[in-house]
């Protein structure tokens, strides 16, 4: 005995079948790409807003050559896990002239008196480094 087998078309006439769930299926559909494209949008600016940023930081930021004024300690404090570098007070010449002081950043056991490369923003003020253009293309893709 053979049984008869149907086929499910996406939009097959339906005897039961009204104008609003046509109506309903449409929008539905139209809901969908509309948040797809949507999202695709946001992304694309979100990654451009993002490049535009880090580039900006790249252009602002500067690297200058600094004189530490108290020597290094000679380990992290337990409480730094973001890397092997200890705080030490550095003075620098801004651009405008003007001689600042400031805590950065150096490796363990720097004596006073040595020069580190220390970064600092239009203003002379310390800052960190600003990304490298490949940090840069992965920052913006992942926002």
């Amino acid at each position: 005995m053979r049984t008869r087998r149907s086929t499910v078309r996406l939009w097959r006439r339906i005897p039961l079948r009204r104008r609003s769930d046509v109506l309903e299926a449409w929008g539905l559909l139209g809901a969908c790409v509309l948040a797809l494209v949507g999202t695709l949008l946001a992304g694309l600016v979100t990654q451009g807003a993002v490049e535009r940023e880090l580039n900006q930081q790249r252009v602002e930021r500067q690297a200058i050559t600094a004189v530490l004024i108290e020597a290094a300690r000679d380990k992290p404090s337990a409480g730094a896990a973001d890397d092997d570098r200890v705080w030490a007070r550095a003075r620098w010449t801004a651009r405008d002239g003007s001689t600042r002081n400031g805590q950065t950043k150096v490796q363990p056991d720097t004596p006073a008196g040595a020069r580190v490369t220390v970064w600092t923003n239009e203003h002379g003020a310390l800052t960190s480094k600003p990304a490298t253009q490949e940090e840069a293309r992965f920052q913006s893709a992942l926002a």
